[in-house]
């Protein structure tokens, strides 16, 4: 997919690398980032050819470096806007 997300962390932007997306939430890599043990939800911002996208998430589950983020709160215009990156993005 070869897409990078910010993760705000403590009001911090961290990159995340979109593994999946989907309608619902993403499946990211994480980088260089502070333990986030005790943290469960995250702003993410998206950025996909000029279009900036946020989303508020939830960590569903980690293994290692990867995470599966449920998208919890999204603005209605920010959800139809990433429905349609979605629908135009090339097939991997």
């Amino acid at each position: 997919m070869d897409v990078f997300a910010n993760r705000y962390i403590e009001g911090h932007p961290y990159a995340v690398e979109l593994l999946d997306a989907s309608a619902g939430g993403f499946l990211v890599r994480t980088m260089f980032e502070p333990d986030t043990a005790d943290v469960e939800t995250f702003p993410i911002e998206v950025r996909v050819d000029g279009v900036r996208i946020w989303a508020w998430t939830r960590r569903v589950w980690k293994d290692g470096d990867r995470e599966a983020l449920r998208i919890v709160s999204a603005d209605p215009l920010e959800r139809a806007r990433f429905k349609k990156l979605l629908r135009e993005r090339p097939a991997a």
